[in-house]
């Protein structure tokens, strides 16, 4: 389990990590001692730009969150009929309109987690007239 993001930034800063959020986008630099530090941040975005970002609203910053979390739902092959991505994805579409930028990065941290946990495991939707689960499909890309 990762540890908190408040936790992560602080030993990050602690390790002489520069973390910017200028138009939307993060920049991360260091040394080269901290780089893995670094690429935690990075791909820990969503959460850094929820801790970061607190009541300020970007709205660019909000599309790259969303664009982030959507990419994530394509790069793992997830299945996004599944209730629970649809339930955080409704969830960041409610925040975005309500312009809440630490929910908005909190919902898109969530469809990106749900992604990853179900990489590898793509899933079909019960049969149409059915209401047998067909379960995991086997794509043959090992």
């Amino acid at each position: 389990m990762p540890q908190p993001i408040v936790a992560l930034i602080a030993e990050a800063s602690r390790a002489g990590v520069v973390i910017v959020v200028r138009d939307g986008i993060l920049t991360v630099s260091g040394p080269a001692r901290a780089a893995a530090l670094g690429r935690e941040l990075v791909a820990r975005k969503p959460e850094v730009f929820a801790y970061l970002a607190a009541s300020h609203w970007d709205g660019t910053a909000a599309v790259r969150l969303m664009e982030a979390a959507d990419a994530a739902v394509e790069r793992h092959g997830c299945r996004g009929a599944d209730p629970r991505v649809q339930d955080a994805a409704a969830q960041a579409c409610e925040a975005y309109r309500r312009r809440d930028t630490g929910a908005l990065a909190r919902a898109c941290a969530e469809v990106a987690r749900l992604a990853a946990s179900d990489r590898g495991r793509r899933t079909t939707g019960p049969a149409e007239g059915s209401s047998e689960d067909r379960g995991p499909v086997d794509d043959g890309g090992g």
